[in-house]
């Protein structure tokens, strides 16, 4: 049973690091494309703002 848990939560948390990444992509790709000069700042802002 211990070992069902930790193979579930091993699971959620990688599949929540990967979306969480993909979806970073996906934001920092259309501050790209929109030639955004304060890219640097504009990236912490959404580090931050994850959590």
């Amino acid at each position: 049973m211990a070992l069902v848990l930790v193979i579930s939560f091993t699971l959620c948390f990688l599949c929540g690091v990967l979306l969480s990444a993909v979806l970073f992509y996906i934001d920092v790709k259309q501050l790209q494309t929109n030639n955004y000069d304060y890219f640097f700042e504009t990236t912490t802002t959404l580090v931050f703002n994850v959590g």
